[in-house]
């Protein structure tokens, strides 16, 4: 049935491409599929063949089929024929040989260019802007083939300038800006299908209609029709609307979908006038967030296009709410203390247990370690004097031993609290995050204390234990302090060298001392590099800048003694990407992520920001003009 679907979407429209119809049996609409959701496929396939741009050889131009989506009409005959050919693909621009053709132009009345120019005689070369030929005969075959219709049926064609003579009409632009229809959903029904955009702030949307004639698919409307404000939608909530909660607290903290749809609800009854929570590195800055997602219920995959996003900061009570691509526009305020705190208090965990006794053999190389978490911040705050930052342990356990060995893990717990208090969401990065009472958590990526006798060797992470086994990959405690003080080694200790910055050649050498002390090669890379503590976790890694046709980065990192490489682009689909400390008037907090841009269907690219983690995994952040300073 899906496969019968784009094929009669593609080909049965006989206007994505102008390819041929398919025998009527393969391209006519399945029978009887009335409110059958279009899939993502076919969405795609929607705005690739009602793309309001194309791409050639000299440049960009509007396609033919933009015209249709610059008006809203029940009938295509109504629709306005001034917007629709404003910016249709012409036939040639008219020049100093077609004179005879632009003096029976100049005589039609309401001509706008002799009073504008204050004189009688007007030439094609007085003109501030190109005078565009389009044949009527193009025209013809545009809406033939989208609509069914000719220019003959059409009801709205004022100002629009036409020589009978010529078979052409004329316009005069040189701005750009052609009609675009961004499917984000459609169902299909007897008669053809409907598709629509995501709605607006005030609900209304989008809608094109196509009836099934002939096995082929034509425009049979284009309008724009009311719906629910964001507001509206969540008012009425209910718990089956949710089919699922992005929790990052304690499950067995998490909130029912009964309960969370109450908050919400009850939330609405108390709107606000608000500016928003615009991260802009501020006390208001966003720090506790909250997503679920509207739909079916255990679907496998998230759907951000579904998804409402509930954000906090530290102004008490407020809670700024918005959604994703297939719901309303805009952005909500409200004042509600029982849905703040929910949010807020997600991460909010009793301390674990601390074993005494062991801590206290081991206590100088812990507190050496923690002590070193959060160096340099004076460098981060200057205006305000610097940022102390404390810790408190919260939890000292073993979890694996190796009693023929004398070997021990432990996990270490620790919670870092920031002086004054508000700048702790400014200064984590990475998984950390912070709780209802500021303090941060997650700072520890190597937060296991690997001991032999009465020595501490060093740390290690939790993959190190659930992965490779830990304690147990290990036949003498010599084998184990290396490994454990391999892991100590830092690129931040590396010694760099520029062997050769000549373009073409370049190579960048990196190099560090043996057990012995002799120093040996750990990474030589052919393009320029730079050193920064991407994941903040105290050591840098290396961006690489790559090179080729696409701006693109690189990044080596070094994690248990093992040199890993990711490539942005490559990683995330993006057409270009950046280490985004080079921008100038970047707030703060973003000065070690990563911006990548993504080209869209139209040609243009949006930028977003991502952060590199701890887990060797690029984190969405937000939109880079969100991490912009804006002016006032």
């Amino acid at each position: 049935m899906m496969k019968k679907r784009v094929l009669a979407l593609i080909c049965a429209l006989a206007l994505l491409a102008g390819c041929k119809a398919a025998p009527a049996e393969e391209t006519a609409p399945p029978a009887n599929r009335g409110g059958t959701p279009l899939t993502q496929e076919e969405i795609d396939r929607v705005n690739e063949a009602f793309s309001p741009l194309e791409e050639r050889e000299d440049g960009t131009y509007a396609t033919a089929v933009s015209g249709f989506f610059t008006s809203y009409y029940d009938r295509p005959e109504d629709l306005n024929f001034q917007e629709f050919l404003r910016y249709f693909p012409g036939d040639g621009t008219l020049g100093e040989a077609d004179a005879q053709e632009f003096a029976a132009l100049a005589a039609l009345p309401g001509f706008p260019w002799r009073e504008d120019l204050g004189t009688e005689e007007v030439r094609v070369t007085d003109l501030p802007v190109p005078t565009h030929r389009i044949l009527r005969s193009s025209v013809d075959d545009t809406l033939r083939r989208y609509a069914g219709i000719t220019t003959a049926e059409l009801t709205n064609t004022d100002g629009v300038f036409y020589l009978e003579d010529y078979g052409a009409y004329y316009t005069f632009t040189s701005d750009f800006g052609p009609g675009a229809f961004p499917c984000v959903g459609g169902v299909w029904d007897e008669n053809g299908a409907r598709l629509w955009t995501r709605p607006r702030e005030d609900g209304s949307r989008s809608v094109l209609t196509l009836r099934a004639e002939e096995g082929r698919y034509l425009i049979q409307s284009f309008t724009m029709e009311e719906g629910e404000t964001l507001a509206q939608l969540l008012t009425g909530l209910k718990a089956e609307d949710i089919g699922h909660i992005s929790w990052t607290g304690a499950e067995e903290n998490a909130p029912t979908e009964e309960e969370l749809a109450g908050l919400v609800r009850s939330a609405l009854e108390h709107p606000l006038d608000h500016d928003g929570l615009t991260m802009n590195g501020s006390d208001s800055d966003v720090v506790w967030t909250l997503d679920f997602y509207l739909g079916e219920k255990g679907q496998s995959a998230w759907s951000g296009d579904d998804a409402v996003h509930l954000f906090t900061s530290l102004e008490e009570n407020i809670v700024e709410i918005f959604g994703g691509g297939h719901l309303p526009s805009g952005r909500v305020w409200v004042e509600d203390e029982a849905l703040y705190r929910r949010v807020r208090t997600q991460h909010d965990v009793p301390a674990g247990e601390i074993d005494e006794a062991a801590y206290a053999a081991y206590r100088e190389g812990v507190e050496a370690y923690l002590d070193q978490m959060f160096p340099n911040l004076d460098e981060m705050f200057p205006d305000e004097g610097g940022v102390t930052v404390s810790w408190t342990l919260t939890g000292f356990r073993e979890v694996q031993a190796r009693p023929e060995l004398d070997a021990r893990v432990y996990e270490v717990g620790a919670v870092f609290t920031a002086d004054p208090p508000e700048r702790a969401p400014h200064i984590i990065a990475g998984g950390a995050y912070v709780d209802s009472e500021l303090r941060i958590h997650g700072a520890l990526w190597a937060n296991l204390l690997v001991t032999a006798g009465d020595r501490a060797l060093g740390f290690k992470s939790w993959e190190w234990l659930d992965i490779d086994g830990g304690l147990n990959q290990y036949d003498t405690v010599k084998a184990l302090a290396v490994d454990v003080h391999r892991s100590g080694e830092m690129i931040g200790n590396w010694t760099r060298e520029e062997v050769s910055i000549v373009p073409g050649s370049t190579l960048i050498r990196y190099t560090a001392p043996d057990d012995t002390g002799t120093p040996q090669v750990r990474l030589e890379v052919p393009t320029m590099t730079e050193e920064h503590d991407l994941d903040g976790g105290g050591d840098p890694e290396i961006v690489v800048y790559l090179q080729g046709k696409a701006r693109g980065i690189g990044i080596y990192d070094l994690k248990g003694g093992e040199l890993v490489y990711l490539d942005v682009n490559e990683t995330l689909g993006c057409q270009a990407s950046e280490y985004m400390g080079n921008i100038g008037n970047l707030q703060d907090e973003y000065h070690d992520c990563i911006w990548a841009g993504f080209a869209a269907p139209d040609g243009t690219l949006r930028f977003e920001v991502y952060r590199y983690t701890p887990e060797r995994t690029l984190e969405y952040v937000c939109p880079l003009d969100d991490a912009l300073y804006k002016g006032t």
